[in-house]
């Protein structure tokens, strides 16, 4: 082990099954030192379950138990570590421990060393029910936007939940991946990866208006994805080589950074030829078995991760799974369906010759789209051109080729 890596505190987020509740936990408490006007950056599941750290300084730390026992004898253990916490801490720090259920004792704890522990409160209650932990972040956030004077109705509030929600996952799964000897150990990871107050307060001030908004609907979209390479991550650990997993982590991390339009260019791909917006898990699987299979690794800058071969031509990975003749035709006419409803797909399909696809032959859906309805190409694009699309986009648009993943590996991989 490196003298850089064993600098770093051991990070439980490789087998961290209750992170959900500990990102909630975290998200509560950040709400709260916004409120309190604090600048600062959130440390998750490294000096402990998560820390507040202003100026590489540790204000607080704090320790996070869910579990179903309420006798205080059986956390002595756990409260004694949270005493223990030193990196990053000075004699101001304040030592929290968070339950999930009521103790038979919830005075102060006072470890080996000195050091006092204190049993977080909730509206006054030593300890917060998982099935209460959503409720009382949503009124955290609520608190917030009265107090800065922004909108605030149940939507706003839901969709802000989300996005902080979906932005903490995506941290602790990051960590996750980069455990499996990836980017950097899960130690050095969760010691360094933290998040800004600046971002917390961005999201908390996103504006949408309703539930078919874009703002909205993007959010949910990064949660699905998030969520997706969770469960692939944690299914790839015992029979993946190390140079693949390093690769899906190095992906996750491209895709984590992405900004909004790259971030929908990616969204819309995943559904691609479907008809609704939602990330399934399986288009998730599809698309990074897509670039499991495939030996280099995507190409990034700020957009949808891709590939570029030897000739010039750019290939994106997708979901697409269309490996008969009669699922061809029935993609092709799907597909330009929401071309006509999307024109953000012609612009994607222009950028991107070879759409890569977890299952497939090569194929044009235009041609498929014409054999199948006995429409001329020209006739097609014309009644594109009418709607007001470009029409020289529509003919590189109708120009991208679906191709399979075992064929673009050929092709990439030369």
């Amino acid at each position: 082990m490196s003298e850089l890596a064993a600098s770093h505190p051991h990070t439980a987020a490789p087998t961290w099954s209750g992170f959900i509740y500990q990102g909630h936990l975290a998200l509560y408490h950040s709400i709260e030192c916004l409120l309190n006007k604090m600048s600062f950056e959130l440390q998750i599941d490294s000096i402990d379950d998560f820390a507040i750290i202003e100026n590489g300084v540790a204000v607080s730390t704090h320790q996070v138990k869910a579990l179903a026992d309420n006798k205080r004898a059986a956390y002595k253990e756990a409260l004694e570590k949270a005493a223990s916490t030193s990196k990053l801490c000075d004699n101001t720090t304040q030592r929290y421990f968070h339950t999930s259920v009521r103790l038979d004792d919830a005075a102060d704890f006072i470890g080996g060393n000195g050091h006092v522990v204190k049993f977080y409160t909730y509206d006054g209650l030593p300890y917060c029910h998982l099935q209460d932990v959503e409720l009382k972040i949503k009124s955290k956030i609520e608190n917030y936007l009265v107090s800065v004077g922004l909108p605030c109705s149940d939507f706003l509030i839901k969709l802000k939940f989300e996005a902080l929600q979906s932005h903490i996952a995506a941290q602790v799964i990051y960590i996750h991946a980069c455990n499996q000897d990836g980017l950097m150990t899960a130690a050095e990871a969760a010691f360094t990866q933290t998040l800004k107050s600046a971002k917390i307060v961005e999201l908390l001030c996103l504006s949408a208006t309703h539930e078919d908004d874009l703002v909205y609907k993007m959010f949910q979209a990064r949660m699905a994805v998030c969520k997706s390479l969770y469960g692939y991550t944690n299914s790839m650990e015992k029979t993946a080589d190390k140079t693949a997993i390093r690769k899906v982590a190095a992906v996750y991390d491209q895709i984590k950074e992405l900004g909004d339009t790259p971030f929908t260019w990616l969204w819309k791909s995943l559904c691609l030829g479907s008809s609704t917006m939602i990330v399934s898990e399986n288009s998730v699987y599809d698309y990074v078995d897509v670039i499991y299979e495939i030996d280099r690794a995507p190409l990034s800058e700020q957009k949808p991760p891709y590939y570029r071969c030897s000739a010039g031509d750019f290939y994106l990975p997708t979901a697409i799974s269309a490996d008969n003749a009669r699922r061809e035709s029935r993609f092709a006419e799907d597909l330009m369906e929401q071309l006509k409803s999307d024109p953000e797909l012609i612009d994607i399909l222009v950028e991107y010759q070879w759409l890569i696809a977890a299952r497939a032959n090569i194929f044009s859906p235009a041609e498929r789209f014409c054999t199948a309805t006995g429409a001329s190409r020209d006739a097609v694009e014309e009644e594109f051109s009418l709607m007001g699309k470009d029409r020289n986009k529509i003919t590189k648009a109708f120009d991208a080729t679906i191709i399979s993943r075992e064929e673009a590996k050929v092709k990439l991989n030369d």
